[in-house]
């Protein structure tokens, strides 16, 4: 089976690639791991497993008054715009 997908040279360092290849694979199809991101994308973890928001608020930023004061970096030429884009889709 593997043996055909080679190209006959050094075969059996590409076979033993493969073979490592596959399983690897499938450890991760058997792992918890692989069940947790499947439940990410099929929506069936709580809000809380799939988000995390730090409870210590003691390195804040307010936005408005730092973007003031970097008005002239071109990295937050239209950043509220770019930013409502990214948090809304």
């Amino acid at each position: 089976m593997l043996y055909q997908s080679t190209n006959k040279h050094d075969t059996s360092k590409q076979l033993a690639k493969q073979e490592r290849r596959h399983t690897r694979i499938r450890r991760q199809q058997s792992s918890e791991s692989t069940i947790l991101a499947l439940n990410i994308y099929t929506g069936d973890l709580p809000l809380k497993a799939h988000h995390s928001l730090s409870a210590n608020q003691s390195n804040n930023i307010n936005l408005a008054s730092y973007l003031g004061e970097h008005r002239d970096d071109p990295a937050i030429k239209n950043f509220i715009p770019k930013l409502k884009d990214h948090l809304l889709s």
